[in-house]
């Protein structure tokens, strides 16, 4: 039920894409559940209210956004697994992105254990149907610059060239969705 409020996509935006947001949405946090949370034993949540990790609008969003609630019922129970394992499915779903599109390295943003195996979903270098790349200057707040690029998933969806699976395989490449419950 946490994901129907979450508000990383909006009611207007195509069905398959709303899909692949819930999905990303819905590992990002299973990852981090599985890890003990994101920042440290001693904090009492496991992810923020804010675009670093995910934007929650509560209730009143799934009154709102009902087509959202639908994308959460239709994958109901989808995670993306790499090796088996749930993935840090970064993405970056803000407005700003719409001028600097495509994807860094998770190794080159972020250093440290991204830099070692098991990360290579977040190699980087994923194009979108629309554009170039990042520049290093507009990465931040909703734009976490590495995974799912929402400008171009969106474009994916609009014209309905890729389904949901097939969105969230381009951007995370060598993983699989799996169903979890």
């Amino acid at each position: 039920d946490y994901l129907k409020g979450v508000a990383e996509t909006s009611e207007g935006d195509a069905a398959e894409y709303q899909k692949a947001m819930t999905v990303a949405a819905r590992t990002y946090a299973q990852y981090y559940i599985q890890k003990g949370g994101k920042r440290g034993a001693d904090e009492v949540y496991i992810l923020n209210n804010t675009t670093s990790d995910q934007l929650y609008k509560g209730y009143a969003r799934e009154i709102l956004a009902p087509s959202i609630v639908q994308a959460v019922n239709d994958t109901r129970g989808e995670i993306m697994t790499y090796n088996g394992n749930p993935i840090v499915a970064a993405y970056s779903s803000g407005a700003a992105e719409l001028q600097t599109i495509g994807t860094k390295s998770a190794c080159a943003l972020w250093g440290g254990q991204y830099c070692q195996a098991g990360f290579e979903y977040l190699s980087g270098g994923v194009k979108d149907p629309i554009g170039a790349e990042y520049s290093y200057a507009s990465c931040g707040g909703a734009n976490h610059c590495v995974g799912l690029s929402g400008a171009g998933a969106r474009a994916f969806a609009k014209a309905g060239t890729k389904n949901y699976q097939e969105i969230l395989r381009h951007y995370y490449t060598g993983t699989e969705v799996k169903k979890i419950y």
